[in-house]
């Protein structure tokens, strides 16, 4: 467990700068693969840390565009269990 509880965010590369992710439920083995997580690319001023999470929140941090998504920066995504709900978008500096 790693994120929100009882989940594990887990992530794979899917080229050059891309990521991508899904969150299991320990409790039940259900597989979700939120559309944010689907193609996450990071840009050339990326910190250490791109993804910020803990075991014991459910609050999702990511400086990157995320999938579906054109404009980059930092998103605050709270887990609903299912789904991800965007509580904040800090766009990136040009």
């Amino acid at each position: 467990v790693n994120f929100g509880g009882h989940y594990i965010f887990a992530s794979w590369g899917s080229g050059t700068s891309c990521q991508m992710g899904a969150i299991i439920n320990t409790k039940t083995g259900v597989v979700y693969f939120p559309e944010e997580l689907g193609g996450i690319s990071f840009g050339m001023d990326v910190p250490e840390y791109p993804l910020q999470y803990q075991s014991n929140s459910r609050l999702f941090i990511l400086h990157a565009t995320l999938g579906g998504e054109e404009k980059a920066g930092v998103s605050y995504l709270v887990w609903q269990g299912t789904k991800f709900k965007k509580v904040k978008f800090v766009p990136a500096r040009n």
